[in-house]
């Protein structure tokens, strides 16, 4: 589709918006903020773009239709004004009297002004529509969360690390005491320090055997300083504690996870923002040529001209070249 025409008989030249353009701008910008919707119920990031972007979208949507409207009234007006202009274009005997001449500039002057009028209203939507987003500013932001996003997946990774530690040591512990439980309670006390040579004396078979001594060995470093040894009740208390620390440090992955997704989402709100003002930049682009051609239409019209005649029959050609013009976007 050419971008540009010029009339033959008059100056007025209009710029071809690509409709197709428009109408797919309009589609992924809605698409766009469906996907915002989602996630901004979700993360409540950046409400003041959000709302931004939502009214942005509305305007689009709104102006379009009144683009529309804009159109048809512009082609009856400029069809009905023509044709009267037209009767007093016609050559004739009698000369065009006071009245009638006054009647041309009324009308004239009329559609001139509906056509400002006109201007004016896509001048203001333009106005509001051309104001889109910081990319500069969103850019730092998803950069900063990006950051966060990474610091938050090493933190991750320790704590899942540190957490089958923790489940490794207290399945050893669990199995060194179910194996004492089983065949030692009668021969040890639960307060009774438990050594390697009373273990040797139950008569464990080697795994079992193994497994006792890893816990022994493991408990021994966290003996406290004046503590004699080791007894079961000393590793049952230590089993216990192993599962408190275990369901601490999962609730925390939980928690850390959460943050992490909500990360993600954010950066994804993000993104949605900069698809949604990089479809706005491409319909105001081809809504500006609109605006561009009325104000051709109305620079023409506006000139000075030798006498009413001209005036009219200027208008009428520029009319006829703008009514052309609005049938191919309408």
């Amino acid at each position: 589709m050419k971008n540009t025409f010029t009339p033959n008989d008059t100056a007025f030249a209009g710029q071809v918006p690509d409709r197709d353009i428009m109408t797919r701008s309009l589609h992924l910008m809605r698409n766009s903020l469906v996907t915002a919707d989602l996630l901004f119920a979700k993360t409540q990031y950046l409400p003041n773009l959000y709302e931004k972007l939502t009214r942005l979208n509305i305007l689009a949507v709104t102006e379009q239709q009144h683009l529309g409207e804009h159109t048809e009234r512009l082609i009856i007006d400029i069809e009905s004004k023509t044709a009267l202009l037209r009767q007093y274009a016609q050559p004739s005997a009698t000369p065009i009297d006071a009245e009638e001449l006054e009647d041309i500039d009324v009308q004239c002057q009329r559609l001139v002004n509906n056509a400002a009028g006109t201007a004016q209203q896509l001048a203001s939507a333009l106005s509001e529509m051309t104001q889109g987003i910081d990319r500069q500013q969103t850019a730092e932001f998803a950069q900063s969360l990006q950051g966060d996003m990474a610091k938050a997946g090493t933190r991750l990774d320790a704590l899942h690390t540190g957490l089958e530690k923790l489940k490794e040591e207290r399945q050893v512990l669990s199995t060194a005491i179910d194996a004492l439980e089983s065949k030692g309670a009668a021969s040890i006390a639960k307060d009774t320090l438990i050594t390697a040579e009373k273990v040797l004396g139950l008569g464990m078979q080697p795994p079992e055997l193994a497994v006792i001594m890893l816990a022994l060995e493991q408990m021994k470093a966290t003996l406290e300083k004046g503590e004699a040894g080791i007894n079961l009740i000393m590793m049952i208390k230590r089993r216990d504690g192993f599962r408190e620390r275990i369901n601490a440090l999962s609730q925390q992955l939980a928690s850390m996870d959460k943050e992490k997704i909500s990360l993600a989402q954010r950066i994804e709100l993000i993104e949605c923002f900069n698809a949604f003002d990089e479809q706005r930049a491409a319909y105001v682009e081809q809504y500006q040529k609109i605006k561009n051609t009325l104000d051709s239409f109305l620079v023409v019209n506006t000139k000075g001209a030798s006498d009413d005649r001209q005036r009219s029959m200027r208008l009428i050609e520029s009319g006829q070249q703008l009514i052309g013009y609005l049938n191919r976007i309408r």
